[in-house]
């Protein structure tokens, strides 16, 4: 799993080891270098899935984030202490149950949750469904869920302004799901 790091300085690099690699940009602005590896999952060799990086707000400023899938059903998110050249100071910040042990799951921050005081993340799961999650809360049940595929939901990728929810399945469905406001009458 590839992410750059929003000001396009940083390219990130996740693999089947459970290592992050960090790329920092060279002054010609068109190549990257390895400068160092970590290993995020502990001594374990899980595989990441998807490997995401955010700022989002949190006590009034943008502090930043990184969220990880592994094959071990858990999403990691991690506060991110530093993206120095010689290592990325990464931080556990919570741990959300998710159905992944098989199939190369990926999660993902709402775009909004930039701007949001409760920031979220959706997830696809092998069991077939789409979790919706407040990134604050430690409470490990899921604030919504959508209930549609009928193989694994391997993707979940949303609009920039979070009216469209797009998920993907094993079998090679892929579902748009529009997001309704419900108002009094």
């Amino acid at each position: 799993s590839l992410w750059v790091e929003p000001s396009g300085g940083i390219l990130f690099g996740a693999d089947e080891k459970g290592q992050v690699q960090i790329y920092k940009g060279e002054k010609d602005g068109l190549s990257y270098s390895l400068s160092s590896r970590t290993q995020v999952l502990g001594p374990k060799t899980i595989p990441i899935t998807s490997f995401k990086f955010i700022y989002l707000k949190m006590d009034r400023t943008l502090k930043p984030f990184v969220l990880v899938n592994a094959k071990d059903n858990l999403i990691r998110i991690f506060t991110v202490k530093s993206t120095s050249p010689s290592s990325l100071g990464l931080v556990p910040y919570r741990e959300i149950p998710v159905l992944n042990k098989t199939e190369s799951i990926h999660s993902s921050f709402c775009p909004a949750a930039v701007y949001r005081d409760a920031p979220c993340l959706v997830t696809g799961s092998e069991d077939c469904t789409i979790y919706f999650h407040d990134v604050k809360r430690r409470d490990i049940k899921p604030l919504n869920k959508l209930i549609g595929h009928g193989a694994p939901v391997v993707d979940v990728c949303w609009s920039h302004d979070e009216v469209l929810l797009a998920s993907a399945d094993t079998s090679g469905t892929v579902i748009l799901w529009a997001r309704v406001k419900i108002g009094k009458t």
